[in-house]
């Protein structure tokens, strides 16, 4: 996802992310809540569940909880952390206003966004 971006705009992203320490077990995003915020793993585990049924296992790197954020709408999904974990929190606004002042990180979050909302 972040692959690529120059070095500025990596820098302008990693302003607006928050570490934070998660636990094994525990709940990260709840699906049917308006999401607000959307979370990277940065160390770690994470599952995705749908209607309490795994989905799939994400590890470092990956990005969740955009769908909700980018649609304005309620989360598709659970995500509670398989391992102990360093999770990286974005305010969907900040995400939002840094997309629109960079294209290739709107371009990347589009397509991401529209091949989530089909699975």
């Amino acid at each position: 996802m972040f692959a690529g971006l120059p070095a500025d705009d990596l820098a302008a992203l990693a302003g607006v992310v928050q570490e934070q320490e998660t636990h094994s077990g525990e709940v990260l995003l709840t699906q049917g809540r308006f999401g607000d915020q959307v979370l990277i793993v940065l160390e770690g585990a994470v599952e995705v569940h749908r209607n309490g049924e795994l989905i799939e296992v994400l590890g470092r790197g990956a990005l969740v909880g955009e769908v909700a954020v980018f649609t304005r709408n309620h989360r598709n999904a659970t995500v509670i952390a398989r391992t102990d974990a360093c999770i990286g929190v974005v305010d969907g606004a900040a995400l939002d206003s840094l997309a629109s002042s960079i294209p290739l990180l709107s371009e990347r979050l589009g397509s991401v966004v529209q091949i989530r909302r089909t699975q």
